[in-house]
């Protein structure tokens, strides 16, 4: 038993690697994404936020990388057996 980041383990299970998740016992953290007050590109910031939190971007980040998307309506739009983690 190891742990280690969730989506490098998908990526190893994707290529074939004989290896399972227990949840049992996990923890969360979270990874935050912040716009700064009076910075240079507020408004890009903003707008790239509203990007990332749309449910089709945020479904396919999940896919690709194995971590549940900021967008928790994203799950709809995934494939079940990566949708099942973000809930």
């Amino acid at each position: 038993m190891a742990g280690a980041f969730d989506g490098r383990l998908f990526a190893a299970i994707r290529q074939g690697a004989p290896i399972k998740f227990v949840w049992e016992g996990v923890y969360v953290t979270y990874t935050y994404m912040t716009v700064l007050k009076g910075g240079p590109n507020t408004g890009n910031a903003q707008r790239l936020i509203a990007f990332l939190n749309r449910a089709q971007i945020a479904a396919g980040w999940t896919q690709g990388t194995g971590y549940p998307g900021p967008n928790t309506i994203s799950s709809s739009t995934c494939r079940p057996s990566r949708s099942r983690r973000s809930r």
